[in-house]
């Protein structure tokens, strides 16, 4: 209650400005307790959050990786430019499983559940929603982050308009949001296991954060684990000066004094 009590008098007034600032991400709290990442493509969870999966190795944070689609119609370098959408996928499946093993993360925590890339709506949503229950009750998260489910049209068009809209993003961010809910319902495919939700829900958001991880320590470590990521990246320093620069937009919209360098989520409790 006290969350939504906040929410109405941020929208009410700026003079309630100090309650509406963004928060820093309090990654120690997950320190030996388990966060999973549900995101639509090989290389989104790099390109987004990639810096806070890094600061949460310091805590011992048991990390897994759920990623929607295979990822099968995206390929920006020429050695794969006349491969089949299979080969993409494999090719794809195979850099993200090197991207997170670079931040520690093992195979073993990757489930892969892929979908053809940009088709996700395609498919019916209580089929997917029942995925990602599954892994849910089967992981049983104390944290759970995700695109966020509504487009940001202030993104389109710009050297970021996938991170402003993406098919793919919005849907699995939506049904990210409705499987948190689903999986707590007991009665809601009891086949699955016992119920069980997440006790904080994190969507990543670049323009109105509620929360923000200082990744200048990390920045590093996020521009390696993305460059796994080899048939995504046509030029490593072109890569590496748009993380940098996504790291500093990120930080502006914050307003956080001293901050330099961030990703930043929406909290939803």
């Amino acid at each position: 209650m006290m969350h939504m009590f906040v929410g109405f008098l941020c929208f009410l007034s700026l003079a309630v400005g100090a309650l509406c600032a963004p928060q820093p991400l309090n990654i120690a709290q997950w320190a030996n307790q388990k966060a999973l990442f549900i995101f639509a493509h090989p290389d989104d969870i790099e390109g987004t959050c990639g810096g806070t999966v890094a600061l949460m190795a310091k805590f011992n944070v048991e990390v897994y990786y759920l990623i929607v689609t295979n990822g099968d119609k995206g390929c920006g370098v020429p050695f794969c430019a006349n491969y089949t959408r299979e080969q993409i996928a494999s090719v794809r499946q195979q850099e993200q499983i090197n991207a997170a093993a670079y931040l520690g993360i093992p195979a073993s925590h990757i489930t892969f559940l892929s979908y053809p890339d940009t088709m996700v709506t395609s498919f019916p949503e209580q089929q997917i929603r029942a995925e990602l229950v599954d892994s849910i009750r089967t992981i049983q998260p104390n944290v759970i982050f995700s695109w966020f489910p509504v487009p940001r049209l202030d993104l389109v068009p710009s050297m970021w308009q996938d991170l402003g809209f993406h098919p793919d993003h919005q849907a699995v961010g939506a049904l990210t949001l409705a499987a948190q809910f689903d999986s707590g319902v007991g009665l809601l495919w009891p086949e699955l296991g016992p119920a069980h939700s997440a006790k904080q829900f994190y969507m990543v958001e670049f323009t109105d954060p509620t929360h923000y991880a200082d990744i200048s320590q990390a920045l590093n470590q996020k521009i390696v684990a993305f460059s796994k990521h080899v048939s995504q990246v046509p030029s490593p320093s072109g890569m590496e000066a748009m993380l940098t620069m996504l790291a500093e937009r990120v930080s502006n919209s914050t307003n956080v004094q001293g901050l330099t360098q961030a990703e930043a989520f929406k909290g939803y409790f």
